[in-house]
């Protein structure tokens, strides 16, 4: 696979699997560089997630406007090196609300 940025609508998550590629996400905004591991985005994504459009928004500027996708082939020397973007728990919140006894709740 090449190195360069491919070209939109080119090249698929699932091209990429298991062959220890990550994303880099870049935003020219906020200078701003996350990488996720290709696996734990097919998993979010799907494997027909086109692979130059960004995964999600920056967390700063909160657009996909200014934002690039690189492809980039992990080496040994890279591990425990680089920072990796992956999914962690999911927190769910119970929201309260105040009505009249007797009034349904929505």
């Amino acid at each position: 696979m090449p190195e360069a940025r491919p070209k939109e609508g080119k090249y698929r998550l699932y091209e990429f699997a298991g062959q220890d590629y990550v994303l880099r996400v870049y935003c020219a905004g906020c200078r701003k560089t996350v990488r996720y591991l290709v696996d734990d985005l097919i998993k979010l994504k799907g494997r027909d997630w086109d692979v130059i459009c960004p995964p999600y928004p920056c967390s700063r500027c909160k657009t996909r406007e200014w934002m690039g996708v690189w492809p980039e082939q992990v080496t040994k020397a890279d591990v425990g090196m680089m920072d990796i973007r992956r999914p962690s728990k999911v927190i769910t919140i119970q929201k309260w609300k105040t009505v009249k006894l007797g009034d349904p709740v929505d």
